[in-house]
């Protein structure tokens, strides 16, 4: 996987519609794999198997709201060895602490204060 450093800018929180794209977990890289599902055995996973042709969220459990507009499910899920390789925070495609498990929550203010500044 091919990660573009130069995309991102640390310093600029990103949009909350923006889909994060190789920095989420549920994205399928174009070139790999997939068997979305459950399946019975290995075999059987193995048959369903696709080969993705262009990157496209992988998201089982309905659309993103970060791809289609008319859903209110946001399934981004940080993908943080590619977040860390690109310099980016484990929290930076996160729009907000309510997103947060509340373990999360208190480390995602001050770590996003420190970054973005306090929110006026």
């Amino acid at each position: 996987m091919t990660i573009n450093h130069s995309l991102w800018d640390r310093a600029v929180k990103p949009p909350a519609d923006v889909c994060p794209q190789q920095f989420c977990f549920e994205w399928l890289e174009a070139g790999s794999w997939s068997a979305p599902g459950l399946y019975a055995n290995l075999e059987t996973a193995l048959e369903a198997t696709v080969k993705i042709e262009n990157g496209a969220c992988g998201c089982t459990s309905g659309r993103c709201s970060r791809i289609d507009p008319q859903s209110t499910q946001d399934c981004y899920e940080p993908h943080e060895p590619c977040l860390e390789a690109a310099g980016l925070p484990w929290f930076f495609f996160i729009p907000d602490a309510d997103k947060l498990v509340e373990e999360l929550r208190d480390d995602y203010i001050a770590e996003s204060q420190a970054l973005w500044g306090v929110k006026g």
